[in-house]
């Protein structure tokens, strides 16, 4: 299991604006949203541990600056295995994407613990396989900009993309390259 990193605020506003200085500060992956009580919010992410105390600390300076309250932050670099599947989803793990991926259905709908899941190229595949290329662009859309050109850097060679060569590119342009690969190999 990688690092879990939580905050948790009064509000929900207050939450929304932690989780997306989180996920925009550094490559973490978001766990779930947790309503505790009497407005209470916790977020929780997964990644290394350098990436979750850089996301923790964004949250809590966009909390300050947009004026909510932020009630507590944390890491826990190495938790316990057994957390996982007490408190956190199956995304934090680095098997849990696969583990879903295989209990799905051909064509059925991917539910939200895939979709917080961290991808890799057997992910993009199976989401080809099951709901068609299309529908997987359209949900890697949803993906940062720089955890797409990593996939495409590391994981298609065949595109012959580097990553300088892929830093010049937008996000649009990495989803056509990628939508044409595998068109390509369709129709093979």
């Amino acid at each position: 299991m990688q690092a879990l990193g939580f905050i948790e605020t009064k509000g929900l506003v207050a939450a929304l604006e932690g989780a997306d200085a989180m996920l925009k500060a550094a490559n973490v992956c978001l766990v779930e949203r947790t309503f505790v009580k009497s407005g209470i919010v916790a977020i929780t992410v997964t990644g290394d541990v350098a990436a979750c105390m850089a996301s923790v600390d964004a949250a809590a300076v966009a909390i300050e600056k947009m004026g909510g309250t932020l009630l507590s932050k944390h890491v826990i670099p190495r938790p316990h295995e057994s957390l996982e599947g007490l408190m956190v989803g199956a995304a934090a793990s680095d098997e849990g994407a696969a583990d879903m991926i295989s209990q799905q259905k051909p064509g059925e709908e991917q539910n939200d613990e895939l979709e917080k899941a961290e991808f890799n190229r057997i992910f993009v595949e199976e989401m080809v396989k099951s709901n068609g290329i299309d529908r997987a662009i359209s949900r890697l859309k949803r993906s940062r900009s720089g955890e797409i050109k990593g996939l495409i850097c590391h994981e298609y060679p065949e595109l012959g993309m580097n990553e300088k060569a892929a830093e010049s590119l937008t996000k649009r342009e990495l989803l056509e390259r990628l939508n044409e690969f595998y068109k390509r190999v369709e129709d093979m």
